[in-house]
């Protein structure tokens, strides 16, 4: 009787261990996937929408999923990611200083992960009091959330700031019982492989961004494709804008620093978007100064150099007006 007891228990366990993975992905596979898109070199964007819909295709009743993250840009502060059940693809979000609100950060939870240092944050969605923490919670029950978890997975301490870099992932479900604990731990364990994934993307996006801010697209895509050989000199033909503002020496005797520099700013964005909206590059900014170039293709012939010099013109005219 004790050894037919025992066969019962056995498979008693094994049809709970059976049921209890239930709605998962095998993490194994997954974890190959993810590290297979990162050596493939596919977007953020592919990589993030892939696995929430192999989350979803697996029984997951995920209804949001957002990855977030700082990036080093001239510009940005940070992106995001969100990927909603039902909608092709990803959203992309752009934090910056202009759309922050100290007061929406202070009673946010991202706040919590990334300021505050905590690990991973869970909160059920069961009332219209969740927002009372987090009024972004509210949004969510509003939407048929039930339950919301979030989980960074930083990286190392940066020395030059002392900040702690990572990915943030948070998640909700409108599922009457919320995220099993099978779920949740399923989440902590593959997430980490994924934050790496997207660290490698966004910082192969980010670091073109930025030598294309100071050196120009062409210059910047041949640095990052290996062209970076000292003494190596190459011939282009091209038409050459320069801009440049007058009285601003004048000016700048007259004007508070902040003033000034916002000006130029403006100025030079005034500049440089027509160049760049006509297929133009900025070689570099020099002070109250703009260095633009028009490439002329070698084989292009006479015609195809004239619209060129014609779009160069366009450009200039599209920055006085």
């Amino acid at each position: 009787m004790a050894g037919r007891d025992n066969i019962s228990l056995l498979r008693i366990m094994a049809t709970l261990v059976t049921e209890t993975n239930q709605g998962l992905p095998d993490a194994a596979a997954l974890s190959a996937w993810i590290i297979q898109q990162g050596l493939d070199g596919n977007s953020a964007e592919s990589v993030f929408s892939g696995f929430c819909t192999q989350l979803h295709a697996s029984g997951m009743v995920i209804q949001r999923g957002l990855c977030a993250m700082r990036v080093l840009h001239p510009l940005h502060m940070g992106s995001g990611l969100i990927w909603r059940r039902g909608v092709a693809g990803v959203e992309q979000e752009i934090y910056s200083a202009e759309n922050a609100s100290t007061d929406l950060w202070e009673r946010s939870t991202l706040k919590v992960m990334v300021d505050d240092g905590e690990p991973e944050l869970r909160r059920r969605i069961l009332g219209p009091e969740a927002g009372e923490e987090f009024p972004i919670l509210e949004n969510f029950r509003q939407e048929g959330a039930t339950d919301y978890f979030g989980m960074i997975c930083g990286y190392a301490i940066e020395s030059a700031n002392e900040e702690r870099f990572g990915v943030v992932f948070t998640w909700t479900t409108d599922r009457d019982s919320g995220f099993s604990d099978a779920e949740l731990d399923f989440l902590r364990e593959i997430l980490p492989a994924l934050a790496l994934t997207l660290r490698v993307s966004a910082t192969r996006r980010f670091a073109q961004a930025v030598a294309e801010a100071y050196l120009g697209r062409d210059a910047a895509r041949r640095v990052l494709n290996g062209e970076i050989q000292r003494g190596h000199v190459e011939t282009v033909s091209a038409v050459l804008i320069y801009s440049d503002l007058c009285g601003f020496t004048a000016m700048s005797d007259r004007m508070g620093q902040h003033e000034l520099v916002e000006l130029l700013n403006d100025y030079l964005a005034c500049m440089a978007e027509p160049v760049e909206a006509r297929g133009g590059q900025v070689l570099k900014f020099m002070g109250d100064g703009m260095l633009a170039t028009f490439e002329l293709s070698p084989d292009g012939g006479a015609e195809a150099r004239a619209e060129t010099g014609v779009a160069a013109l366009a450009a200039a005219m599209d920055a006085l007006a």
